[in-house]
């Protein structure tokens, strides 16, 4: 199953562009959450959210 694409507000440009899988750079860590890294078609490394870092679910217990 692949990814999407999907909008991004570039903070280099300034404008909404559509981003494609073969944009992505790849996914990180960080105090934010998960990230997922890529390149505006301007030519900004960019960032995107995956996920909250108060969202993670590698310390919930399964039930």
């Amino acid at each position: 199953m692949g990814m999407s694409p999907f909008t991004h507000h570039c903070t280099a440009c300034e404008r909404v562009q559509l981003i494609f899988p073969t944009q992505l750079a790849g996914v990180a860590e960080t105090d934010q959450g998960v990230v997922l890294a890529f390149t505006c078609w301007c030519g900004a490394a960019q960032t995107y959210p995956l996920q909250p870092a108060d969202r993670r679910t590698d310390d919930v217990a399964a039930a």
